[in-house]
């Protein structure tokens, strides 16, 4: 009987062990810092979206060969980075190439914006319905590290499109509190994140209900956003150091980086993106490099790379070819040297495989 016993336990413990081993890491917040499975976890984060040269990811998913995404995730890792930010849902095998990679997702599911109507009930439920399907269909998967609701809120601010110019900063607010209340109730293992502007009062959009708070900073780039300023860089990071304070929860950088619309700032690129990291290491939860490849669509046709500053932002060029941004960031999210020689060979892979016919575009 008690070898019965005893063998019974050690089932159960086995079993326990085994459902454990498959269960998702614990992700939690506690105080201005994010924790993964008990260990302090800085976010070293690239924006990401699946577009190529000739592509318009407007309104598609995955249309390049699923090869071609697995080139993107080996040059990330070999990067140092740790996380990829979204502005919109990643296609299921995409995830599944981020979780082979041991890359964490900060999963963008809905995408509120200077178009919608703030004091609208069924463009609130349209929005909820949008994010918890996104939440339900991927709230097991290793690889979230948070849901992320919006970007770039108010869209505009002082701008022509800022919401506030048809709506109350409170009505604005009300509805994506209430955004945020009915994903937490869909899942309430990760964090909720958001990204609001920097302009001032715009980070306080959706605070008290968010669990990290993001914010698009430009860290060191003022007035023509040519010259680095490092008196501009050190405000704002002490700036976002205050809004970690005033409310007591993480701050991260969700978009920071330098454009190479003219083609002098290549190197530049390079020198801004190791003073931007360097200045946010450690200053706040963690920082975003905007963005991994440069987005031919933005400003013209997707088959046209425009002279335009929207298109540039990349640390590589849109066939993956490493610009010295690339190397800034391996650099300083990893040792620099011991990475290059691996990223190198990945230099022209998507052009021959655009060449051959695996590259399908619009």
């Amino acid at each position: 009987m008690i070898k019965r016993v005893s063998l019974s336990f050690i089932i159960i413990l086995l079993y326990v062990t085994l459902v454990f081993a498959e269960a998702g890491p614990d992700i939690k917040v506690r105080g201005r810092n994010i924790y993964v499975d008990g260990k302090k976890f800085y976010i070293k984060a690239v924006a990401y979206g699946y577009a190529y040269p000739g592509m318009n990811p407007e309104g598609t998913d995955a249309r390049a060969d699923i090869s071609l995404f697995e080139k993107d995730f080996k040059m990330i890792k070999e990067a140092g980075i740790n996380t990829i930010r979204t502005y919109k849902p990643l296609p299921p095998e995409v995830l599944d190439l981020a979780e082979k990679y041991g890359l964490f997702v900060i999963e963008g599911i809905c995408y509120p914006c200077d178009t919608t109507d703030f004091s609208s009930v069924s463009e609130f439920d349209m929005l909820c319905d949008i994010a918890v399907s996104i939440v339900e269909r991927d709230r097991n998967r290793k690889c979230i590290l948070m849901w992320s609701l919006w970007n770039d809120a108010p869209w505009g601010w002082q701008g022509r499109k800022s919401v506030f110019k048809n709506h109350s900063f409170k009505t604005v607010n009300d509805f994506l509190c209430r955004l945020i209340k009915k994903v937490r109730e869909a899942d309430n293992t990760r964090p909720l994140t958001a990204a609001n502007t920097f302009a001032e009062g715009a980070q306080n959009l959706g605070a008290e209900s968010l669990d990290v708070l993001g914010v698009n900073c430009y860290l060191g780039l003022a007035n023509n956003w040519k010259d680095f300023s490092k008196s501009d860089a050190l405000n704002k990071i002490n700036a976002l150091r205050k809004l970690s304070a005033k409310y007591n929860k993480p701050v991260y950088i969700a978009e920071c980086g330098y454009s190479t619309f003219d083609v002098k700032n290549i190197k530049i690129q390079a020198e801004v993106i190791k003073k931007q990291i360097k200045i946010a290491m450690n200053r706040v939860a963690g920082i975003t490099v905007f963005e991994w490849v440069d987005e031919w669509w933005k400003a013209g046709q997707p088959a046209v790379h425009d002279a335009h500053v929207e298109e540039h932002w990349g640390i590589c060029d849109g066939y993956r070819n490493p610009k010295p941004g690339y190397y800034a960031v391996m650099e300083e999210f990893s040792k620099y040297g011991k990475k290059k020689e691996s990223a190198v060979k990945h230099k022209m892979t998507v052009r021959e495989l655009y060449d051959t016919g695996k590259l399908r575009l619009d």
